[in-house]
């Protein structure tokens, strides 16, 4: 039954859809996948974290003029153009750019990639650092804790080597990287694998007592170790 009917102005109203804003963080992993790196554009090589350093990162890769890309996973194919920020160290070294987007270097050769990224207002800046491929070794094998350079290879298909040990002790070794403490970038091995210090492998006294002593590997004369830095592995055997 109708009681009475009510009649008004034609009155709109408007929804305004809301989202929560995105709460943006560092990136905890990045990757580089190329030309000259593993298995030509199917390889995504993993990146450590700097230790210490949150959103930082550092790889040693061969480039053979022919370019690479980049991502914080697997198959995320970022190039030239999601880098914010370029610090060239080698002399005569230009990075650009080509039809696919990758990264390119115009000379071949080693070479250390150093990536810092930090949140500047609603995105993650990233900065990348070229600099010379070095690799050294330390500690008391060597006489010292000043670094001496490994042997360089000159193609991607070399290990970097060295032999000249001073004393048998506990391989410590590391790659150079710009603005970075040694420690931050040490490595060892493990199976035939690079093993980086990071949380579940933090080398602070020596590698045996602090993370175990299958990751203590001895050097000394008469052994050469060997680093192959496009597939993360090594040796230490008899010269």
């Amino acid at each position: 039954e109708i009681i009475g009917e009510c009649y008004s102005n034609v009155v709109s109203i408007k929804v305004y859809a809301w989202q929560a804003p995105v709460e943006l963080s560092l990136p905890t992993d990045f990757y580089v996948c190329g030309g000259s790196i593993g298995d030509a554009w199917s390889t995504w090589k993993k990146c450590p974290l700097i230790w210490t350093k949150e959103g930082q990162f550092y790889t040693m890769i061969y480039n053979n003029a022919d370019g690479f890309k980049w991502g914080n996973k697997p198959n995320d194919w970022f190039g030239y153009d999601k880098i914010d920020e370029w610090d060239i160290r080698v002399d005569g070294l230009e990075v650009s750019t080509d039809n696919d987007g990758n990264i390119v270097f115009n000379k071949a050769g080693w070479h250390v990639l150093k990536v810092v990224t930090a949140i500047e207002g609603k995105k993650v800046k990233y900065t990348m650092t070229v600099s010379e491929g070095m690799a050294c070794v330390i500690g008391n094998a060597t006489g010292g804790w000043d670094g001496i350079w490994m042997d360089e290879p000159a193609s991607k298909d070399e290990p970097w080597t060295y032999t000249d040990w001073s004393d048998s002790g506990e391989l410590r070794a590391y790659i150079v990287v710009p603005g970075v403490d040694w420690w931050m970038t040490e490595f060892t091995l493990l199976d035939g694998s690079l093993v980086w210090r990071d949380a579940d492998h933090n080398c602070q006294d020596n590698w045996k007592k602090d993370v175990g002593e299958e990751y203590s590997v001895t050097v000394g004369p008469g052994k050469k170790l060997s680093v192959n830095f496009d597939r993360n592995t090594g040796s230490v055997e008899d010269i």
